[in-house]
């Protein structure tokens, strides 16, 4: 006697944030008659997530091959059937800052050295900086400013694109008296 094989209706493809700290997936639909089993999952590509039964815990951005293979209860008329997904980690959101909001010098202190640091993913990119205004001018790898003349500026500081999190910018001013 051949066995059936179990049947499932389509599993969506699941797509969650790298910055969560697990979420929970609903498992395949089994096809009637076929009733009563368990489900494992795997991944193609494990760097990306761990799983635990049906939570996702999200380890680096991604796309990878989920699949649930379902052991039906009576084994004796249906074979053991497996069914795909695509699994997405999207990049992680982060911040950018300054130690300082703002900046006061005077005309003629020597130049400083200022600093932004991302709130998530510190090696995933490369800071820059750009200074705005004529009263201050910074070098664009690191970060030191020299003051040029009387006024204000702006120095901006942006943090590329990397392998887990998106590019983001922040601004501060500087007033130079």
């Amino acid at each position: 006697v051949l066995k059936a094989p179990a049947s499932f209706n389509s599993w969506g493809t699941i797509t969650i944030a790298l910055t969560s700290s697990g979420e929970t997936f609903t498992a395949p639909t089994i096809v009637a008659p076929l009733s009563g089993g368990t489900f494992s999952y795997a991944l193609d590509n494990s760097a990306l997530a761990t799983l635990s039964g049906t939570t996702i815990t999200p380890v680096s951005a991604g796309t990878t091959n989920m699949v649930a293979t379902f052991t039906p209860t009576d084994t004796t008329n249906y074979e053991t059937g497996t069914v795909t997904t695509t699994l997405t980690i999207s990049k992680g959101g982060r911040t950018l800052s300054f130690g300082t909001t703002a900046y006061s010098k005077s005309y003629g202190d020597s130049a400083f050295t200022i600093s932004a640091t991302p709130s998530l993913g510190a090696g995933d990119g490369t800071i820059t900086y750009s200074a705005n205004g004529g009263a201050c001018a910074i070098n664009a790898t690191t970060g030191v400013v020299s003051i040029t003349s009387a006024g204000s500026c702006s120095i901006s500081a942006t943090i590329s694109t990397g392998l887990n999190y998106d590019q983001v910018s922040t601004t501060t001013p500087v007033v130079v008296s």
